[in-house]
């Protein structure tokens, strides 16, 4: 997971776990700088190193700090500058102006000089020196106006040691589930789709020990950023054994690796889902203790997937007493939808219909009067392996809500005749009805009025009251259902008139 430059990261780290660090490094040049530089004591533990640039690393070390704050001072780092062209007896050293904090925090002066060679050394201004990671000091070697040589300036200070540093080697202060890969275990939290813009995985944390975190940083040269696109935030909730939410964004580059990695596995395996483990992360608290380096790593993962993960809701409306009307709302980045329906007979969901990406919306038709559906829609996402003659696989995504719904009864059959001065009406059982209204008008001018409502699915005779003499009655039935506490209604039977004789 590391590039040669976090190797030497590492080393650097490691060394300060026990002591205090300091990095003096020669700036790579096109052509040789006339001013050479040299450690003086070539037998200190602190020997050079050359980074990842071709760069010779200069060290100072420190030991650790006490309770009150203050490190143990270090051995002065001697360095000899040496020049066959430049006169060094007039130079002049100094700390670079740019970095306000590398001019607090590190000392540097001349011991001795002449014509061809000059000596200086380099150390920390006080024992009080901030504990904050320095990488971009620099020692500026001029005669004159003129900078005839700067070395680069790398440093950190230890921290005071607290029970969150000896007791941190467990991950039961982190959010996630538990996961073991490859011997290791990590904290999981999530799942991103590698075809979303902006993957983002979310982890909380509680502080540790008698101190507060200050910060959380994140490698620059790893796969993850903090959301708003940085590599160093600072904690919201400071306090000890306080909560602290991190926000963590894969960068683009990392997703289409991820999603190069994942097609190829679903072409060869069938996979779709891969697990991610990254220990990039690194915590600071209030005193300067640093969890997450190279001899503690915070490791912390999450899946990535191809799947669409974008969670579907599904509407079903009542429209006819054959028709159901399905709603959803678009999803990106998806090939289409596949619409679902219960198949009570089977007793599994059977798809009914595949719809491109732009719809929103389908009506089920055909349906049976008066009765209960179930939908469900599932995302789906066409996957084109091109290194593979333009092979296709769909993967589905993760199935929306239930859907329930039902269609209005049907239309009843009713028969009518008179009774005296009576109607008498016989309706025949509507399959699925909840109820049936009764609606009787007198004369062609007349309004229908509602005069008996059955409730319960089951053939029913009405008998109307005495109606007056030489009229003429008109009468009709529909069923409902009722469903969410609403009664939904059944066309109306045929009208069946019925006149009232004289006598």
């Amino acid at each position: 997971m590391r590039t040669a430059k976090n190797i030497l990261l590492f080393v650097f780290i490691l060394i300060i776990s026990l002591n205090v660090t300091v990095y003096a490094q020669e700036n790579g040049e096109k052509t040789e700088n006339p001013v050479k530089v040299t450690q003086e004591s070539e037998n200190d533990k602190d020997v050079p190193f050359t980074n990842s640039k071709g760069e010779t690393v200069y060290t100072l070390s420190a030991t650790t700090r006490d309770r009150e704050g203050a490190i143990m001072m270090p051995k002065d780092r001697i360095l000899c500058l040496t020049s066959e062209t430049v006169d060094l007896n007039d130079i002049e050293v100094l700390i670079d102006d740019s970095n306000e904090q590398a001019k607090k925090d590190l000392e540097v002066e001349i011991i001795s000089a002449s014509k061809n060679t000059a000596k200086i050394c380099v150390n920390f201004s006080n024992r009080y020196v901030s504990t904050d990671l320095n990488w971009d000091g620099k020692i500026l070697v001029k005669k004159g106006n003129d900078v005839i040589r700067e070395i680069a300036i790398a440093y950190m200070t230890p921290y005071i040691r607290d029970v969150h540093d000896t007791g941190f080697q467990t991950l039961s202060s982190w959010s996630g589930t538990w996961g073991v890969l490859d011997g290791e275990q990590y904290r999981s939290s999530g799942i991103v789709d590698v075809y979303q813009d902006n993957a983002q995985i979310s982890f909380t944390y509680q502080s540790q020990g008698n101190q507060g975190v200050k910060a959380f940083h994140l490698y620059q040269s790893g796969n993850y950023t903090f959301s708003d696109g940085s590599y160093d935030i600072k904690a919201q909730n400071q306090g000890i054994k306080a909560y602290n939410t991190v926000n963590i964004r894969l960068k683009p580059t990392y997703i289409k690796q991820l999603k190069e990695e994942l097609v190829n596995d679903l072409y060869q395996y069938s996979l779709d889902t891969k697990q991610c483990v990254f220990d990039d992360l690194m915590i600071e608290y209030e005193d300067g203790c640093i969890i997450g380096e190279v001899t503690d790593f915070v490791r912390l993962g999450h899946q990535a997937t191809i799947k669409p993960l974008d969670k579907m809701t599904l509407k079903a409306n009542i429209k006819s007493t054959s028709k159901i009307f399905l709603q959803w709302k678009k999803l990106d980045r998806v090939s289409g939808y596949a619409i679902y329906r219960y198949d009570s007979g089977k007793q599994r969901y059977e798809k009914i219909k595949t719809l491109s990406t732009q719809e929103t919306s389908y009506t089920d038709s055909k349906l049976k009067s008066g009765k209960t559906y179930y939908y469900k829609i599932v995302p789906y996402r066409s996957i084109t392996y091109t290194n593979a003659g333009h092979l296709c696989k769909v993967v589905n995504g993760s199935s929306s809500n239930i859907a329930k719904c039902i269609t209005k009864p049907g239309k009843p059959v009713i028969k009518a005749k008179r009774s005296g001065r009576r109607i008498k009406v016989k309706i025949k059982k509507v399959s699925g009805a909840s109820g049936y209204k009764v609606y009787l008008r007198k004369g062609k001018k007349g309004r229908y009025k509602v005069v008996k409502t059955y409730k319960g699915n089951r053939t029913r005779t009405y008998k109307s009251r005495k109606l007056k003499r030489k009229k003429m009655y008109y009468v009709k039935v529909r069923a409902y259902k009722t469903y969410q506490s609403k009664k939904y209604f059944g066309k109306y039977s045929k009208t069946k008139k019925v006149k009232i004789p004289k006598k």
